[in-house]
This record gives structure tokens, C-alpha cells and sequence, in this order.
């Protein structure tokens, strides 16, 4: 029995799981379970890489603070990385939180700095700074420049799914979100196998503004990966959160939003002429507990 001495280290390694209304010996249809990293979320092996690329480039020494301007779902994947490895943390995010957003966090128990909502990411970014000025024992992360890394985010995830499929993958389906996860293990599969497609998934309209607490500032994922995507996809909250449902009902999977949208874009992609027999691994990054419950009040 394999024994872990801290939690960081259980980051990534996440299982992939046949699918569908319909299983078979013969069913293609795959979901990549990142809701089975620790806080339930695909953030943590971002996370886990930030920090650790920080500490191996003595960048970041142990006893000092970790300064972050970020969203609450990642706020919560560095509180438990950088509490597992022994750092304090101090998190500086909008003051538009959602109740269920402080509940985690408290949880953590990181030091927490609110700025204006209107001042949106730019306004966390300054307060860090002037936070930065006057504080000599602490290292500034910061989540959107670190896309200049993902592919050494993701390169983990992105090796675990081609060697699971036995090197042979057709279509790779993942949520759009802050870009990373979907750019980052795109890419890298697409080396792979350059006739690969990459589909990308995001909400109808509304969906961030019905759902705040899910939300993450964003970064324009062609900007860094400008012909990565072969499609994108727009699924209707309504259409992800029954998919959710069924994912538990049919397949006992029990997943957020977010993931149901994954999987509706997947059996989508799978049910066309084209891809009979194609092998497709869908992104599922979000549990149904937490900040992922959303079933309720779709």
C-alpha cells in the first residue's frame, strides 16, 4: 500500500471512466475525473506546479507568504497546496464573493484581502502590489502570466490521458475556463497525434451571472494557442445540468456543471456519422459538492 506523506502529493493521477447512456466493451465515449483531485477541482495541478516551480527556483522560501490576486475556485486549490508544503497564503480577490465561496476558504483559513468588484482582476493586481511593497517575506503569484507555463501545467495531465487510451485518441473535449487546462493539454496531445481534434465548451449566456460563485476571471485562450481549436461549443446550462443528473443515474458519476457540459458536448461529437468508432476523452474538472453544486437552483 502506497502511503502519502502530504496531500499536494496526491494531485493528478486521476482516473478515466467509460461513459454514456449505453455501455459496451466496444463504447469510446471517456471522462477524465479531475474532480478527484483533493479540493475537487482540475485547478489543484495547477496549483501544485505554480508553487512548486516557485520553490525548485528558490524564488520561494519556506516561511514566507504567498501573495495571490486570483478567483475563489483557485483561492482554493493554493490554500491547500500551499498549506500542505508548509507556506502561509494571502489571497486578494473581488469583494463580490458568493456565501459558499468564503465557506471554503474559511475552511483554509488563508489570509484574505477584498478589493472593489468593479475594479475587476486589474484592481486585485494593484492591491497585491502595494501589498508586495511593504511586505519583504513574501513571493507575488500571478495566475494569469503563469499561462506562459501551461504547458508544464498540464503536461502531467496531457501524458495520463494518452497513456490510459493506449495512444490512441481522436478527439479531446474540455470546458473553455481560464484557458490552461484546455490550451495546455491540447496542445501537447496534438503533438501526439496531429490529427487530433481539440473542442472547446463554454455556458450559453448568463451562466456566470446566474452561478458567480463559479466564477473565474478569464484570458483569451487564442492567445497563446491561435490554432488549437477545431470547434467550439455552446451548451445551455439547462442542457449541462441534465447531464450532470443522468451522468449519476445512468453511469453513478457524480459530477458538477461543468463537467455535464463536457459530457453533452462529448455525446454530441459522438453521435455524429464522422466520429462512429472515434475515441473521445471528455475534461470533467468539477465535483458536485462545494462551490460545484448547482443542480438545485439551475
Amino acid at each position: 500500500m502506497k502511503i502519502y506523506s502530504r496531500i499536494a502529493d496526491v494531485v493528478g493521477n486521476t482516473p478515466l471512466v467509460k461513459f454514456g447512456r449505453a455501455l459496451t466493451d466496444d463504447s469510446k465515449l471517456f471522462a477524465k475525473l479531475e474532480f478527484m483531485n483533493p479540493t475537487g477541482n482540475i485547478m489543484d495541478r495547477m496549483a501544485y506546479v505554480v508553487l512548486e516551480e516557485a520553490a525548485k527556483s528558490k524564488l520561494l522560501l519556506k516561511g514566507m507568504t504567498i501573495v495571490v490576486p486570483t478567483c475563489p475556485v483557485f483561492g482554493a486549490s493554493l490554500s491547500m497546496v500551499a498549506h500542505s508544503l508548509g507556506y502561509n497564503l494571502l489571497l486578494v480577490t473581488t469583494d463580490d464573493l458568493a456565501e459558499r465561496n468564503i465557506d471554503v476558504l474559511k475552511h483554509f483559513n488563508p489570509e484574505i484581502v477584498l478589493t472593489p468588484a468593479k475594479k475587476g482582476l486589474a484592481g486585485a493586481y494593484k492591491k497585491a502590489n502595494e501589498i508586495m511593497s511593504v511586505r519583504k517575506d513574501a513571493y507575488l503569484l500571478g495566475q494569469y502570466r503563469e499561462h506562459l507555463l501551461e504547458d508544464r501545467h498540464y503536461a502531467s495531465l496531457a501524458q495520463e490521458i494518452w497513456e490510459d487510451m493506449d495512444w490512441d485518441l481522436d478527439i479531446f473535449i474540455a470546458g473553455i475556463g481560464s484557458g490552461g487546462a484546455l490550451s495546455g493539454t491540447g496542445h501537447l496531445l496534438k503533438k501526439k497525434n496531429s490529427k487530433l481534434k481539440v473542442i472547446g465548451v463554454e455556458f450559453a449566456p448568463g451562466f456566470e451571472e446566474k452561478h458567480s460563485y463559479l466564477k473565474c476571471c478569464v484570458h483569451d485562450v487564442t492567445l497563446h494557442n491561435d490554432n488549437l481549436l477545431d470547434e467550439m461549443m455552446t451548451i445551455p446550462l439547462d442542457v449541462a445540468a441534465n447531464a450532470s443528473q443522468r451522468l449519476a443515474q445512468d453511469n453513478g458519476i457524480l459530477c458538477g456543471v461543468k463537467s455535464g457540459a463536457a459530457a453533452a458536448a462529448a455525446e454530441i461529437i459522438a453521435s455524429r456519422e464522422e466520429n462512429i468508432n472515434k475515441s473521445i476523452v471528455a475534461l470533467f474538472p468539477d465535483s458536485t459538492y462545494g462551490r460545484g453544486q448547482v443542480l438545485r437552483d439551475v
